[in-house]
């Protein structure tokens, strides 16, 4: 599952109380627009709640976090996962 978020706006509660709800399902939290951040480090941005290994951030504009972005789905999609369907 992908959880995109824009990384130049503040986290609003709501977007962490829906993530509180998938983050037992494999994840990627995506930060993109990371070239509106004035050169901040992503991970500043982070809540405690989100693991250091769970994030990437990306520009889809410039392309920036493209290609790990891909291969972390891909990581993902191989891996062994079970997903507890509701």
């Amino acid at each position: 599952m992908l959880f995109l978020v824009e990384a130049h706006k503040p986290l609003a509660e709501d977007y962490l109380s829906i993530f509180d709800q998938i983050q037992h399902r494999p994840h990627i939290f995506v930060f993109n627009k990371i070239d509106l951040l004035d050169d901040r480090p992503v991970k500043e941005l982070l809540p405690s709640r989100i693991k250091p290994d769970s994030y990437l951030g990306i520009s889809a504009l410039r392309g920036d976090g493209l290609d790990g972005l891909k291969d972390r789905i891909l990581e993902l999609a191989a891996g062994d996962v079970s997903l507890d369907i509701d």
